[in-house]
């Protein structure tokens, strides 16, 4: 399929809080415009077709790679790191207030959530 013949990177822009989409070939270049504040967290789902990105503006929001459609927005704390589950069902979310959650990627119902003393820097599955 399309998805899996393209070599796709993703850099965050902070200035325009955007994320930027290169297949690697001069043509095919999409920013991604949708949070009002800095990007802290982007991941890819296992598949290459979504987009996982965190914002300190408070929001969640998993985007349709080739498209740039917002698939989903989960309005949360403000994000410093989130990544997809490995069967992209789930996604683990971590706070600049210190807060951990694991949550469904369709609901955005939390099935787990710990609170820590500092910044959730880092998550991953």
């Amino acid at each position: 399929d399309m998805v899996s013949s393209l070599k796709l990177n993703a850099t965050v822009s902070n200035a325009v809080a955007s994320v930027i989409i290169n297949s690697l070939s001069p043509c095919s270049l999409r920013i991604l415009t949708g949070h009002s504040e800095y990007i802290h967290s982007i991941s890819w789902n296992s598949d290459s077709t979504e987009i996982l990105t965190g914002s300190f503006d408070g929001t969640l929001k998993i985007w349709k790679a080739l498209t740039g459609e917002i698939l989903n927005t989960f309005i949360v704390q403000y994000v410093s790191s989130a990544a997809w589950s490995p069967d992209g069902k789930m996604v683990s979310i971590g706070f600049f207030g210190g807060d951990l959650t694991i949550g469904s990627v369709k609901t955005g119902t939390n099935h787990f959530k710990k609170k820590f003393s500092e910044t959730i820097r880092a998550v991953s599955w």
